[in-house]
């Protein structure tokens, strides 16, 4: 395959994997407001949804994922024309977060409150179809970001766990706040488990950078 043709083909793919991400995330989201099969073990409807991280990194992958596909759009038909970098950035926020719902559920949620309502109906969507098509975008998607931009992945964890603390674990359900939905609370431990998720989170963020490098230098490999 020719350079041209590469150049041509590579924002196209991102592009379909960017609208497809998209779209599973609205569907999983539309499921708290229309009947569409369950969320699993979220339980709360309509608006009340949003305090659950999966539902905010999906929303947020939604728009970065809609804002690349623009992106893409443009680069199909000016192939020399070099991806912004805070449009890299801005997808990479996206992504990193609902890599975090993904992996959180295969190593934490799925063990310790069951596989069977990880992935009933529309939180399949959520837990894993949208993910994964963001990763295979921003994977494979053109444009530099350089690593000191990396940690900035962190953001939208340290944000929401911010506020979960302060909803569960400073007000509790009884003085208005959350209960305990993700269990990171339990016996008291919410400071290992917030420095887990940091830890985690960074690692993820490193990760997904230096494999997309990886992914692009292939791609551009003679």
């Amino acid at each position: 395959m020719s350079k041209t043709t590469l150049r041509w083909i590579r924002p196209v793919l991102v592009l379909l994997l960017d609208l497809a991400a998209a779209t599973l995330a609205f569907v999983g989201i539309l499921g708290f407001f229309v009947p569409l099969g369950g969320s699993g073990f979220m339980t709360s409807e309509g608006a009340g949804c949003f305090r659950y991280f999966t539902v905010d990194s999906n929303l947020l992958l939604l728009l970065a994922s809609l804002l690349h596909a623009g992106i893409m759009g443009w680069k199909t038909f000016r192939p020399e024309w070099e991806v912004p970098e805070w449009g890299t950035i801005v997808h990479f926020v996206g992504v990193v977060a609902t890599t975090v719902t993904f992996l959180t559920v295969i190593c934490f949620l799925g063990p310790t409150q069951g596989w069977g309502m990880m992935y009933l109906g529309t939180s399949l969507y959520l837990h894993a179809l949208a993910p994964i098509a963001g990763i295979l975008a921003l994977l494979l998607s053109p444009g530099n970001m350089r690593t000191r931009f990396a940690p900035i992945g962190l953001s939208t964890v340290v944000l929401y766990g911010i506020v979960y603390l302060v909803m569960v674990v400073a007000l509790g359900p009884l003085n208005g706040g959350w209960e305990d939905f993700y269990g990171f609370n339990r016996g008291g431990y919410w400071p290992i488990a917030l420095l887990a998720m940091l830890a985690a989170t960074a690692g993820i963020s490193y990760g997904l950078h230096y494999l997309r490098k990886l992914v692009g230098k292939l791609i551009s490999r003679d």
